[in-house]
């Protein structure tokens, strides 16, 4: 299995050891759950220092998981890091659609406002380790959004890890962009992957939106799409449909030179 170590945050790298899928589990929990770990049970005590002024080795944290019930080893899923102020901070019916339909592991830290900035980044990406101690994961399908209050964490991530964050999507918020002429260490890491910006025709940071798309776009990152909505209130609530539509454009090898 492709498993990914994180062992330094923001503009340190991941560490990746390659090795391949192993026989079928058994006994895999599926469905909607919780799991609950510290930075010690993912990294050792050894490393988990490295990371005592983010949050100390042995607070339990809890992160929402969804599974997919045609959940198979054999076929690793993608990731969905879903970045959730709004409570309950559980799965709503369109992306439970889209994540069966997929094969796509939905994850979000549960908590999320008791949280500092860095920590909800840090947490929101290390839980990835911690699924891959259970579960065959398709490293080449990790992506990122959230729900309005998120999405600014959603895009950090994205833009910190875009070797390991291969496409987001931005829902109702404009996301953390870069300086014209100072774009992030691993913008040709972004341009292969995909990015959605998603708002309403009532979002009074809908210019905002369209404008953090054009950075990208100017940036040379041209796989990019935006999700204009008429909508009543300011969010936009996605459909089943127009989550798999998303998924798709992410998963889509469109990459241009």
């Amino acid at each position: 299995m492709l498993r990914i170590f994180l062992f330094a945050l923001f503009l340190y790298p991941f560490y990746i050891d390659y090795s391949f899928p192993q026989e079928e589990e058994e006994n895999v929990k599926l469905g909607e759950f919780s799991i609950t770990g510290t930075t010690t049970d993912i990294f050792g005590s050894q490393n988990a220092e490295n990371y005592s002024k983010i949050i100390r080795p042995d607070e339990k944290v809890t992160w929402n998981v969804y599974i997919p019930n045609n959940y198979n080893p054999v076929k690793p899923a993608g990731v969905m890091l879903y970045f959730m102020s709004s409570k309950p901070n559980k799965i709503i019916s369109s992306w439970k659609a889209g994540s069966d339909e997929r094969n796509l592991i939905w994850i979000s830290l549960a908590n999320f406002d008791n949280y500092t900035n860095e920590q909800k980044m840090f947490l929101g990406v290390i839980s990835l380790s911690l699924l891959q101690s259970e579960y065959q994961i398709n490293t080449g399908r990790i992506y990122a959004s959230g729900d309005s209050l998120g999405c600014v964490h959603a895009s950090n991530a994205a833009q910190v890890y875009p070797n390991i964050i291969s496409g987001a999507i931005y829902m109702n918020c404009r996301p953390q962009i870069w300086k014209k002429n100072k774009p992030p260490e691993g913008i040709e890491y972004m341009k292969k992957n995909h990015y959605v910006f998603v708002t309403s025709n009532r979002n009074e940071s809908r210019i905002d939106v369209r404008l953090a798309r054009n950075r990208y776009t100017d940036s040379g990152i041209k796989n990019t799409l935006l999700e204009t909505h008429s909508t009543l209130t300011e969010d936009v609530r996605l459909s089943s449909s127009k989550v798999l539509e998303l998924i798709d454009y992410l998963d889509s090898d469109t990459s241009e030179e």
